[in-house]
């Protein structure tokens, strides 16, 4: 039967005229469950399946029957969406005709709501309200509120994926069992996208509470071609091509009738890319939407892109979930999408509903890449996924939410509340089921005498001054995005913005890029969020935005070996010849080698970035207490670990193997392998802990959530709270997202020092390394040279014009003087005004040696641009004269021109510091 026919007649009287003739799969499966029962429920199903509607429907349905029957006041139905983009879609699309046609009163509330709507809603609370977890968190607190919420009959959660592994759902889990104090009986309904692991995923958000789980057996159908991206080989170093990249990118846009998707994993890529895109489909065709862009703008790409006005968007993650942006025919995904989860959720925004085909290209840039590409599409085709962990135990979560029930139950009953009162609500939360008294009364201590939120008397748990103040302080779990602004002593101003964690990252005497040049670090101010730099030679890789490389999972980084080729998998010509010879070298098991260019022992190990994270940290620890490997650092990426040396000689294999012995037999203890990782990270990725450590002092109300500390301060704190409850929050966070220790005690217990080997020569001399920074900088650096001006002078007469370098380039084959018709036209420094003069002047009288030879200078430039336009660009380059421009372009030796033109101007900066 049509499921719909068990709505109530009002609602289903307008759902033809909301755009639904007949169930989706997931509602014909959902809705008759949901009709008939008042239970807890999981709804699993693919992007695009309507599972919004199969949660929304009954719900409305039963509470329409309820109203029929008796008047209810207050809020009804609690929609908690983790995204605020969503509740913009939500309202559009659903709202206006839902409140209309069936007498609802409907409302949004998030951080943005104005405080008149905030006013408005707890003086007539709605009975459908749509909020964000942190909402939840603040309208728990609102007294007029607080009596609404006694009548929830219903909260549905939206992308409960998003939140599961993250401090957002711990703190909503605890937010939720608040709520039961006030409305005991209300069922939760969640939404998720395809899940490996649902049985977790309920027992997180219910409480471990009964339930049902609800799942679309069907999978979505994909149809991924996998690309390599186009590359340049120079001096046995490959390196992309990006201008072929976008080439070949524009093509793929033309192709297409509808709209496309665009994604990359970095900020840096998707801004150089639409610029290139920008360039060759024009300014009013792509639109570039990133989450360090303002909301307005984003939210102007978004509607634009819905709208069609945009025919490509390039984003990063940002637009990875239920953001609506209309029909998209196909999304491109530039580098490898790392995780089987990300892939299909990308991928999935073309084709949006479950019953259309989505339709995707990943161009590797890479050999890794190719490697994950092809495996993840291999996993999507056998329909295996990355397992969710749910985050537990987060300290600092809970010393807030300790203060939130302790004043609930202050405003409800006039007394403060019992300490075991209190442990009980929290240990109905999942995350919490296994917090032991000694644990909680441990936190209690810490939260009373380091963060002076509270006090004990008698057993019951009392507020202090300033605790409310922190509460609202720290609703947000999400980390505060701190900007610094950057000032070049040289240009005596501000030339732009870095993250707090990449400020953090660096010191005195590092460099980066920004605004097309080398920067050196001179001075770092925290208290004013300034970094001070000056311009260098240097050739440097651009600042790296924080957090956006997802790591690769071990399921992916493991399963390459295991790729089935024939599993109807796609590829282009290149990227099979390429990935036909990588697989056959795939080395099954660990090898190592000597990388002489960083003093490296290089450790083979395909298991992904936090399982190799993890060996390594334990494997350097492990390597400083033996004394005998001379080691400075180590480094992992998802497929090889680092281990630097001062002198990096295979003598040394022999004394990692044998630290890689000791440490399979810590392994046999997991509290001591634990322990030996966390010792490790201390010593090797001490910037990544203290910058965790900064955000866990921030929601413990210890450091403001704007105050910035400098990274030899924060490692003298993580020093201090080495130990404590702190460090301990701080392992829990970063081993959640960073590590996987499970996985690798299993992997070091299987004895893989036994399977070490060499890596064949065979395999080394494969193919060069790829470098992708040094490309993007050259490809930034030509995009400020192309808005420079230069002067076009006519050698005949002395005519001359300012143009950019662009249009110079577009001209000079064949532009002739518009004051005497000649087509000897060369091209000078925009200042130049000296040779108009002596062209001139050669017409009437002799010129002097030093004119004459600036005379026949011009006239070489003048023939080199007719043949080689692109010294124009040399010409254009601050510190590069005429003749060091001709000597550049027409050289054989250079590595690469543009790089070898941002040395040179970088080189101009560093000096002119002396002879200013």
């Amino acid at each position: 039967m049509n499921a719909f026919k068990l709505l109530h007649p009002k609602l289903r009287a307008i759902l033809e005229e909301l755009g639904y003739k007949k169930p989706t799969s997931i509602q014909e499966k959902a809705i008759p469950i949901l009709c008939e029962r008042d239970t807890n429920a999981l709804i699993v199903a693919p992007t695009g399946s309507g599972k919004t509607e199969a949660a929304l429907f009954p719900v409305l349905s039963k509470y329409l029957e309820l109203k029929d029957k008796k008047h209810y006041e207050g809020i009804v139905i609690l929609w908690i969406t983790p995204l605020r983009a969503l509740n913009r879609d939500f309202f559009r699309r659903f709202l206006p005709i839902l409140a209309h046609r069936l007498g609802l009163s409907i409302s949004v509330r998030h951080g943005d709501t104005p405080s008149h709507v905030r006013r408005m809603q707890a003086e007539k609370p709605p009975e459908l309200l749509v909020i964000t977890p942190e909402t939840l968190q603040a309208i728990l607190w609102g007294t007029k509120l607080r009596k609404a919420l006694r009548n929830v009959k219903w909260v549905i959660i939206d992308e409960v994926q998003s939140i599961l592994d993250d401090k957002r759902g711990v703190q909503l889990t605890i937010g939720l069992e608040r709520l039961r104090i006030l409305s005991p009986n209300y069922h939760i309904i969640a939404l998720s996208a395809t899940l490996a692991n649902p049985i977790d995923a309920m027992k997180f958000i219910t409480g471990g509470r009964k339930g049902i789980i609800i799942k679309d057996e069907r999978r979505k159908e994909f149809d991924i071609l996998i690309d390599i991206a186009p590359l340049i080989l120079e001096k046995k170093v490959f390196k992309v091509d990006f201008q072929k990249l976008a080439s070949k990118l524009a093509s793929y846009v033309r192709q297409e009738k509808g709209k496309v998707l665009i994604f990359t994993n970095t900020r840096d890529l998707a801004e150089l890319i639409g610029l290139l895109l920008k360039k060759k489909l024009g300014e009013e065709s792509v639109g570039v939407h990133h989450s360090s862009l303002s909301k307005e703008v984003r939210e102007r790409i978004e509607r634009n892109f819905a709208m069609g006005k945009l025919k490509c968007v390039v984003a990063t993650a940002s637009l990875e979930l239920g953001i609506d942006i209309g029909e998209v025919d196909l999304v491109v995904q530039i580098g490898s999408p790392r995780r089987v989860e990300t892939a299909i959720q990308r991928i999935g925004r073309s084709g949006h509903w479950i019953e259309r085909v989505s339709r995707g290209i990943i161009i590797a840039l890479t050999p890794d890449d190719l490697l994950e590409s092809v495996s993840i599409v291999d996993l999507i085709t056998k329909g295996k996924l990355e397992q969710i962990k749910p985050l537990r135990k987060c300290y600092d979560v809970l010393i807030h939410q300790i203060v939130g029930i302790t004043r609930d139950i202050y405003l409800d009953r006039g007394e403060w509340p019992s300490i075991w009162e209190v442990y009980s609500i929290v240990k109905n939360a999942e995350p919490y089921s296994e917090l032991t008294m000694k644990e909680f009364q441990e936190v209690l201590k810490f939260a009373e005498e380091r963060c002076r939120l509270i006090r004990i008397e008698n057993d019951r748990i009392r507020l202090r001054k300033g605790a409310i103040q922190y509460y609202f302080g720290q609703l947000s779990t999400i980390p505060t995005e701190v900007r610094f602004k950057v000032y070049d002593v040289i240009e005596r101003k501000n030339i732009g913005e870095i993250d707090e964690k990449y400020a953090f990252s660096i010191d005195v005497g590092h460099t980066f890029l920004l605004a097309g040049k080398a920067r050196e670090v001179i001075e770092i101010r925290p208290s004013e969020k300034k970094v001070i730099v000056t311009p260098i030679a240097e050739s440097t890789v651009p600042p790296k935005w924080v957090g956006e490389l997802f790591p690769v999972s071990y399921l992916v980084a493991s399963n390459i070996k295991y790729v089935e080729k024939e599993n109807n998998l796609k590829m282009t010509k290149e990227a099979e010849e390429l990935f036909d010879n990588l697989i056959s070298n795939v080395i099954d098991g660990i090898a190592w080698d000597i990388d002489k260019d960083s003093g490296s022992i290089v450790l083979v190990t395909r298991f992904g970035n936090n399982v190799n994270r993890t060996i390594a940290a334990a494997l350097g620890a492990v390597c400083r207490a033996i004394g005998k490997i001379p080691l400075i650092s180590v480094d992992v990426d998802a497929h090889r670990i680092y281990l630097r040396l001062w002198n990096a000689t295979p003598q040394y294999v022999s004394e990692v193997k044998i630290a890689l012995k000791m440490l399979e037999e810590i392994a046999n203890n997991y509290e001591k392998f634990k322990e030996i990782v966390k010792r490790g990270l201390v010593e090797f990725f001490q910037a990544d802990l203290a910058w965790y450590l900064i955000h866990v002092l921030r929601r413990l109300g210890i450091l403001s959530p704007t105050e910035t500390i400098d990274y030899s301060y924060a490692t003298k704190l993580l020093e201090m709270y080495y130990g404590t409850l702190v460090f301990e929050e701080v392992f829990n966070e970063y081993a959640h997202k960073n590590l996987d220790l499970e996985i690798a005690q299993e992997i070091l217990l299987n004895h893989i020092s036994d399977k070490l080997m060499h890596v064949p020569q065979r395999v080394r001399e494969l193919l060069p390394p790829i470098i992708i920074s040094d490309v993007i900088l050259d490809e930034q650096f030509k995009i400020i040279l192309d808005e420079r001006k230069v002067k076009l002078v006519c050698l005949s007469c002395g005519w001359s014009t300012d143009k950019t370098v662009r249009e110079a380039i577009q001209v000079i084959k064949s532009f002739s003087c518009p004051k005497c018709g000649s087509m000897r036209i060369t091209i000078t420094k925009k200042h130049d005004e000296e040779l108009p003069l002596i062209i001139q002047k050669s017409r009437k009288v002799k010129l002097t040696p030093r004119e004459k030879e600036k005379f026949l200078l011009a006239l070489k430039v003048a023939h080199t641009a007719k043949a080689m336009p692109e010294i124009i660009y040399a010409i254009a380059t601050h510190g590069v004269s005429l003749e060091h421009a001709l000597s550049i372009v027409t050289s054989e030796a250079r590595t690469s021109f543009f790089s070898e033109l941002r040395k040179r101007e970088a080189m101009f900066f560093k000096t002119r510091l002396f002879w200013m």
